[in-house]
Order: structure tokens, then sequence, then C-alpha cells
């Protein structure tokens, strides 16, 4: 729970992390974001920090202990990030 608290976070479109309550529930299967302030139309951004690893140590930019990004044979950490829009 607390790496889905610290790795996971939503962005809006200038890349300022928002504030706002996180929910772990399910097992720590499932994680749930509300903002502060009410979603505003626009874009935003949930990312991801390549660091995040389920309880047996995998990692979704890992496939059997062999990085699968370019950044991270760079020795960089690069969160993964999944656009979505917010519509009024």
């Amino acid at each position: 729970e607390a790496l889905l608290r610290r790795l996971v976070w939503v962005e809006d479109a200038r890349g300022a992390r928002l504030e706002g309550d996180i929910a772990v529930e399910a097992g720590e299967t499932s994680w749930r974001f509300r903002p502060t302030r009410p979603w505003a139309p626009g874009e935003y951004t949930l990312c991801v920090h390549p660091a995040l690893e389920d309880r047996s140590g995998n990692r979704f930019d890992r496939l059997f202990d062999r990085d699968v990004t370019a950044s991270q044979a760079a020795g960089e950490s690069v969160a993964q990030r999944l656009p979505f829009r917010v519509r009024s």
C-alpha cells in the first residue's frame, strides 16, 4: 500500500501533481484517486513510477528480470504515463 500511495499519482496538463485522497482497496489491487477540488474539464495524466512492484518483486518495466525500456538501459527511472481527458 505504501508504494501505491507514493509511486502512483495524477498530473494536470501543466505537469503539476494534483492533490487529493488516495484509497487502496481489494487486497492492494485497487487504487482510487479523488482530487481535492472537483475535476475540471481538461487533460490529465496518470503516472506510475517504475519502482512500483507487486509482492513478488515484479515490475511493469521488466520482463523476466530484463529491461524493456531504453531509458532503463541508460540507468534512468521514467514514469509510465497514461493520458486521459475529463469532459464537461
